[in-house]
């Protein structure tokens, strides 16, 4: 593990994999998956290319507690443009999952990456998740041992998934003891601008996604207009803990040439 000095606290980043010449990973967790919950993904995408996890400081994981108090995205932009060069100073595919893909948009430092790819973004389009999908989040809350967990797993995955036993734990504890933070409705425009003008860019959501249904959907693709959104079968909306293997080969596919940084920013 590495440690990240930053205005919003440490911030903890699993890393895995070594250099090679595939432009290394960051991947942004969202906030009820952290980077502890992804050591399959991360082993995963490891095989082929170096990649970094950092937590989000306020989220579950081995980061910084407080969230911010004011400027949501404002405030995780400016801690993800610390990260990433105190990482790399290398060309990146900077990946961001739910709330972590709307926190990768919401950083400026696009001359350094070389790929954007979201999966399961939440924070750019209104979702309303199923009424499977509260009702055992609220169960959850209430009363986060491994059979609510569970429950909320399936009804937020494809049929027939199976939670590793550390991570279903890790779940349990974060059902306990975690709040998540209040999302800002809008997604700041200049943000979106900023990417989609300049930056290769991909959006994923799966076959059996409850959270980011067919309006959601909608929504995404005519806020990203230039970005590829593609729907990815057999999975629902946590593709790195269902599908590790295919998450870290989607990766590779989407990788581009484009590997250079760009040198029109400082």
């Amino acid at each position: 593990m590495q440690l990240v000095d930053t205005a919003q606290g440490a911030t903890g980043v699993l890393v895995a994999g070594q250099p090679s010449a595939l432009p290394p990973v960051v991947l942004v967790p969202g906030a009820e998956a952290p980077a502890v919950t992804m050591t399959a993904a991360i082993e995963a995408i490891g095989r082929s290319r170096q990649v970094f996890v950092p937590d989000p400081p306020g989220m579950p994981g081995l980061s910084a507690p407080k969230q911010p108090e004011r400027d949501f995205w404002a405030s995780y932009g400016s801690w993800l443009d610390t990260v990433l060069p105190a990482l790399t100073p290398d060309p990146v595919m900077l990946v961001g999952h739910g709330l972590g893909a709307g926190i990768a948009l919401a950083a400026s430092r696009e001359h350094q990456v070389t790929q954007l790819v979201l999966i399961g973004p939440l924070g750019l389009s209104p979702v309303r998740p199923s009424v499977a999908v509260r009702w055992r989040r609220w169960l959850w809350r209430v009363n986060a041992d491994h059979q609510a967990t569970g429950r909320l797993l399936q009804s937020l995955t494809a049929a027939g998934f199976r939670p590793d036993p550390a991570a279903l734990a890790v779940l349990c504890v974060i059902g306990a003891h975690y709040r998540p933070p209040h999302i800002p409705h809008r997604f700041p425009e200049e943000s979106v601008r900023r990417w989609t003008h300049r930056t290769p860019l991909t959006a994923v959501v799966g076959e059996y996604d409850p959270v980011l249904t067919g309006p959601a959907l909608r929504a995404l693709a005519a806020r990203l207009p230039t970005a590829s959104v593609r729907m990815l079968d057999g999975v629902g909306h946590l593709l790195p803990l269902e599908a590790p293997d295919r998450f870290a080969e989607l990766l590779d596919r989407v990788t581009t040439a484009r590997s250079a940084p760009r040198n029109d920013h400082p």
